[in-house]
Formats: structure tokens, C-alpha cells, sequence
């Protein structure tokens, strides 16, 4: 069977000109104005469906952008864009919602491109995009496309790979597209499977095949992960401290507001790179190993995790955890491949022994000694010792069998199943996939 995989790339342009980015800021004024106009209206007939908002009040928006005033496709985006954030603020509850972000979103149509609102064009080795307003008023725009970028584009030119809707935005003089490249992808006859434990400061995984015999397991420590929040969540305190003195940061001068987004903006650039990197090897090892991924259900886990009761920096902690954004990056680039994701419920993985059912306990209770350090659990039926987040791994595996019914035990060396991990750390750079074997580049990560 197959089904759709999406990747999204980033294209950037050169600074543009006033004129162009006037007429770009126009335009986002008028699409944000019409998902005001939308939310505002569902609010208060108190519905969220756009076939509604459409029924409703779609002729009544044309009093507030005239149709001859920007593309109709617009009006149509607006619809889907306010729908969105209507069904997320009845399903949250919460104050009214607020769009804080300028952007827009384009239309686009494989089968026509006439009704489309934007299209990819290439002149002499230089490649541009085409925003219409209006009819027989264009906007193009130059981009900066790298080696990387360039293969996607070419795939579409070459009929391989489509193109969905876009989202614009605007950064000083510089325009940001989101253009997402889609694919029909079959999805492939694995043999083996991939468990997953994501936790704040590793991810662990272990490759098993159908009867349960352990192939491969590794422990990958992203502690850098947490590392750069604590940094830039310092670097914050005392910019704050320096820069707003008490002031309302919306009153704040236009250079300090710069400062602080330039600082954000690179934090979330230094964590993401991380991520793209880690998840990317990941998915290498289930291609090298011919695996799909198994992983907890983590959906709205920081609803759960986060307490009145915690201590602040616990919970600043844990709101900056990267769990399921390393999830979701695993996810899309394994369905690129092909590769299945499942996952199942995470209750228990951590706190049951695999082999006998019992409940594991810390080695610090009672007579017994630490030998693994804190991630360490003592199994009082079996009489071992068992590294925490290896252990989550096979009752995920074990979980993802019998949600499958295909109930089998677990083929792991009862003596000393954390001698078959290997640690490491992903670097930068230092990752790749060769042939059929998943390795690393750096000396003593291995």
C-alpha cells in the first residue's frame, strides 16, 4: 500500500527590494486579516469546520478584501488556516487566540497549476518563486538554493516528486518559504524491528528480529541537548536582566527586540541541527538492519509530566525536553523511506522485568549495590542487574508483539544483556550510513 511522505525544506532569499517587500507585507496583511475574520466569526457562532465558515461567512468576507483585490485562493487558505485554530482552541480551551506570527499560506495545485497561487521557476542555473497577488499581478522572488535544496527542485521539474502548500514569511527584508516536496512511497517488507526509548539525556535502541533474538543495541547520550538550554536559558537571565529592567518587552527599542530574537533564534537552530542529525542515524540503522520503528506514545506528554507540585526548574527542564520533537523527526524521515512507525503505550516500559513480569526496583534498596550507576534496576525474582532505558526497549518490543498477538518471549543474554550496547554520542559531522552497515566517524564513539 502506498501512502504520502512529506519533507519540508527552507528556501531563503537575497535581501529583497522595498518595493517587493512592501507588496509581500501587503499581501500578509490582507490573508491575516481574513483569518481574523474567521476565527472572529466561528467564535461566535461558536463552530470550527470550514465547510461551515465557508457556508457562513465566506461571501460576507469579501466586505472586508475585496475579491479583486487579491487571488480567491486566499480566501481559501484563510478558511483552512482559521479552521485549524479554532478546532485547536475548543479542543485546549484556553483565552481567545491570537495570531502573534506574520505569514501566509499559498495554494498550490499539481494537476493545474493556473489555480495555483505560486509555482517554482528556473532561469539560467538561478531558481525563483512566483507569488501571485492578484490577477496579472506577480511577485517573484530570487531564492538561495543549495546543493541539497537544488536535488528536490529537480526532482519536481522532473515529474519524481510534488509540491503542496507553502508557507511565507517575512524576516526583515528577506523572505522565508516553507515548501513541502511530497512522494508516493510503498512501504517496505521489513524483517526486523526497531525499539526506541527517547528519554532527556539519551535515546536507546535495540534492533530484535521477529522470534526476539537481540541483533543490535546502542545508547546514544544528547545530553548537549540539555546543555544548550541551560546556556542560552542563562545567557537570557542576565540579558534580561541588562536589557529590559522592568520595561513591558513590548515597549522595549527596536535593536534590543532584534538582540534577543537573533539569541532565540539561534537556539533553536543549535537544538534542531542536533536533532536532524541524531534522527537521520537513526533511521540509517533501521535501513542498514531492514527494521521498523517501535516507539512510546508520548502525545501531550508534557501535559502530564509538568505539576504545580515540581520545583521550577523542573519544569522549565522538562518544558525544554525534546521528546517528542525527536519522535516526530524520526517519524517523517522514516516514512520517506518507507519504513513503518508504531507506536504503543508507554506505561510500565521502564518498571517491569521483560522476562518475569515482576516489578524492578532501584539497587540502592535493601543489601543491594549499584553497579551501572542511576540508570541501574535490580530484578528481585531474577537475581540481575538491568540498565533502565535497555529494559524499556525490550518490553517495547514485547508491547508491539502482543498488540500484534504474536506473543513470544524475548531471546536476550540473561547474564549480562548491557554488554551488547554500545555508547556514543552524536557530533557534529560525525555520523553517516555506508553500504549495510550503520557507523561512526569519530574515534571512541564506536
Amino acid at each position: 500500500m502506498n501512502s504520502k511522505a512529506i519533507k519540508t525544506a527552507a528556501f531563503y532569499s537575497p535581501p529583497l527590494t522595498k518595493r517587493k517587500v512592501n507588496a509581500l507585507n501587503g499581501l500578509i496583511d490582507d490573508h491575516l486579516s481574513l483569518v481574523n475574520f474567521f476565527v472572529e466569526r466561528g467564535l461566535e457562532a461558536n463552530i470550527s469546520s470550514r465547510i461551515r465558515l465557508h457556508e457562513l461567512f465566506y461571501e460576507e468576507s469579501k466586505k472586508i478584501i475585496p475579491s479583486d483585490k487579491i487571488h480567491s485562493k486566499y480566501r481559501y487558505t484563510a478558511l483552512e488556516v482559521a479552521s485549524a485554530i479554532l478546532k485547536n482552541h475548543a479542543k485546549r480551551g484556553g483565552k481567545r487566540p491570537e495570531i502573534k506570527r506574520k505569514f501566509i499560506k499559498l495554494y498550490h495545485e499539481n494537476y493545474n497549476e493556473k489555480s495555483s497561487v505560486f509555482r517554482i521557476a528556473k532561469k539560467d542555473d538561478k531558481y525563483f518563486l512566483v507569488v501571485k497577488v492578484r490577477k496579472r499581478k506577480e511577485i517573484v522572488i530570487p531564492l538561495t538554493v543549495s546543493d541539497y535544496q537544488r536535488q528536490f527542485i529537480e526532482a519536481y521539474f522532473n515529474g519524481r516528486l510534488k509540491i503542496g502548500e507553502a508557507v511565507l514569511k517575512l524576516d526583515g527584508g528577506i523572505a522565508i518559504v516553507y515548501i513541502p516536496f511530497v512522494r508516493e512511497v510503498g512501504e517496505k517488507n521489513t524483517e526486523n524491528i526497531m525499539a526506541i526509548d527517547v528519554n532527556e539525556r539519551n535515546v536507546t535502541l535495540s534492533v530484535f528480529s521477529p522470534d526476539g533474538k537481540l541483533l543490535f543495541s546502542k545508547y546514544i547520550d544528547i545530553s548537549r541537548l540539555v546543555a544548550i538550554d541551560s546556556t542560552y536559558v542563562n545567557a537570557a537571565r542576565k540579558l534580561t536582566s541588562r536589557l529590559y529592567r522592568g520595561i513591558n518587552p513590548r515597549y522595549l527599542p527596536r535593536w534590543v527586540r532584534e538582540k534577543v530574537k537573533k539569541r532565540l533564534k539561534r537556539w533553536k537552530k543549535r537544538k534542531e541541527d542536533i536533532v536532524h542529525k541524531l534522527s537521520k542515524y537513526i533511521v540509517d540503522i533501521a535501513l542498514s538492519y531492514n527494521a521498523e520503528i517501535v516507539m512510546e506514545d508520548l502525545k501531550r506528554i508534557k501535559e502530564r509530566i509538568l505539576s504545580k507540585n515540581n520545583k521550577s526548574g523542573l519544569n522549565r527542564r522538562f518544558s525544554l525536553a525534546n521528546f517528542r520533537k525527536i519522535q516526530n523527526f524520526i517519524e517523517y524521515k522514516a516514512k520517506w523511506h518507507g519504513i513503518r512507525v508504531s507506536y504503543v503505550n508507554p506505561a510500565h516500559t521502564s518498571s517491569i522485568c521483560p522476562f518475569c513480569g515482576s516489578k524492578l526496583s532501584s539497587p540502592d534498596d535493601g543489601e543491594n549495590k549499584d553497579p551501572m550507576g542511576r540508570r541501574a534496576l535490580y530484578c528481585p525474582s531474577c537475581g540481575k542487574y538491568y540498565h533502565r532505558d535497555f529494559i524499556a526497549t525490550l518490553n517495547l518490543f514485547r508491547k508491539y508483539k502482543e498488540k500484534k498477538r504474536e506473543m513470544c518471549g524475548v531471546r536476550v543474554p540473561h547474564e549480562g544483556p548491557m554488554k551488547v550496547i554500545r555508547t556514543g554520542a552524536v557530533l557534529p559531522d560525525g555520523v553517516w550510513h555506508r553500504g549495510n552497515l550503520a557507523v561512526t566517524m569519530s574515534p571512541g564513539y564506536g
